[in-house]
């Protein structure tokens, strides 16, 4: 199993023009405290979900999430692929975001799409 993780462009690029403003934060610093948080969150998820005893490999990339995404693909020679629907929108009823529409256009392989809990109270509510 192999889980990639994007840290978007956009976000680096909004970051990299602030730091030319001002000393008090390094990107690169943050870049490292991101991988790092991110790596204990997916670490919890794997626990909690009971998959700890499955072999597994932790990806980071930087770039636009999408193409990132299918890049890991080819690279780590995927079967399926296992994504979240929503991202960081947080359109209410959006049920598919952009990178998991993209993705869904794109990729050469199958996807498996995962939705959070509350995505039943959304679609209730309508």
């Amino acid at each position: 199993m192999t889980i990639v993780n994007v840290i978007n462009n956009r976000d680096i690029e909004v970051l990299q023009r602030a730091a030319m403003e001002t000393d008090a934060f390094s990107v690169k610093e943050w870049l490292k405290k991101q991988k790092e948080e991110r790596q204990g969150l997916i670490e919890g998820l794997i626990e909690e979900t009971g998959c700890s005893h499955l072999p597994n490999k932790i990806v980071f990339r930087e770039g636009v999430p999408f193409r990132e995404l299918l890049k890991a693909v080819d690279e780590e020679d995927a079967n399926l692929i296992a994504m979240g629907a929503k991202g960081r929108s947080n359109v209410p009823g959006e049920l598919v975001g952009s990178t998991a529409e993209k993705m869904c256009r794109r990729c050469p392989v199958p996807i498996l799409s995962l939705r959070s809990p509350g995505h039943k109270k959304i679609l209730a509510d309508r």
